[in-house]
């Protein structure tokens, strides 16, 4: 899961020599088209890139389920971050964030393996959770 957001952030800090493609090595399903999108928004729509990276600053375990009924065996962590130390800039070198932006977040985080026992465990959702703190 820590490779998901460093990929995400790496997407970012380098766009031009990113490989999309390379998000399907940390994850699957919505969380994969949901980096994709994000990558898709950021640099190709807006051409903006990232300075800093994202520090995760708590992540704890929540559920396992190896043995669910649809054979996608799933473990579920809640991920605490901070981006204050991460900037999105312009072609200017302006910041896109506003400055009223927050740069802590928490997020429910799943992690599956479809290809369980010998398989990647990938990150397959992503749940921002509105309000709640670290």
């Amino acid at each position: 899961m820590r490779a998901y957001y460093a990929m995400l952030d790496a997407s970012l800090q380098n766009p031009e020599t990113f490989n999309p493609d390379d998000l399907k090595h940390v994850a699957i399903t919505t969380a994969l088209a949901s980096a994709q999108n994000r990558f898709n928004a950021i640099w190709g729509q807006q051409g903006l890139r990232q300075t800093g990276s994202t520090v995760l600053t708590e992540v704890a375990l929540t559920s396992v389920d190896l043995a669910p009924a649809d054979d996608i065996p799933i473990v579920e962590f809640r991920v605490c971050w901070n981006t204050s130390g991460l900037d999105v800039l312009d072609a200017d070198g302006n910041s896109a964030i506003p400055a009223d932006h927050n740069p802590l977040g928490v997020e429910r985080v799943g992690v599956a393996n479809y290809e369980y026992p010998t398989g990647p465990w990938l990150v397959a959702f992503t749940e921002f959770k509105e309000g709640e703190t670290c």
